[in-house]
């Protein structure tokens, strides 16, 4: 996954996280992440909004995910990360559901075998 994908995995698990600790969590500086942040915003991905001293970002979900291979949404990706990573898949949501199956279905996303 690139550098975008893993900022927007950090921010979609929590929206008030700053900069330096999205870095820590993907392995950027902080720099980096200030300038992955900005392209992502200027591109229509996310949204920057200013609390206090601190930024709260939203991601834009209906965008698409810009790979020729597919025509999966952003939205559709996170959730598909976020089902995928859970141990038991019965703890899969019924809203995840469709999202894993047309992910599934188009070749995005694949359930280890030990599941």
């Amino acid at each position: 996954m690139s550098s975008y994908g893993l900022v927007l995995v950090s921010v979609a698990k929590n929206p008030e996280k700053t900069a330096r600790d999205i870095g820590g969590d993907v392995g950027l500086t902080e720099r980096s992440i200030h300038k992955i942040i900005v392209e992502l915003e200027k591109e229509g991905y996310i949204t920057r909004k200013k609390v206090g001293r601190n930024n709260t970002y939203r991601i834009h979900p209906n965008m698409p995910v810009r790979d020729p291979v597919t025509d999966a949404s952003i939205g559709e990706l996170l959730a598909g990360l976020s089902a995928a990573s859970h141990k038991n898949p019965a703890e899969f949501t019924t809203a995840y559901l469709p999202v894993v199956r047309r992910l599934i279905a188009r070749g995005i996303l694949q359930i280890p075998s030990n599941l």
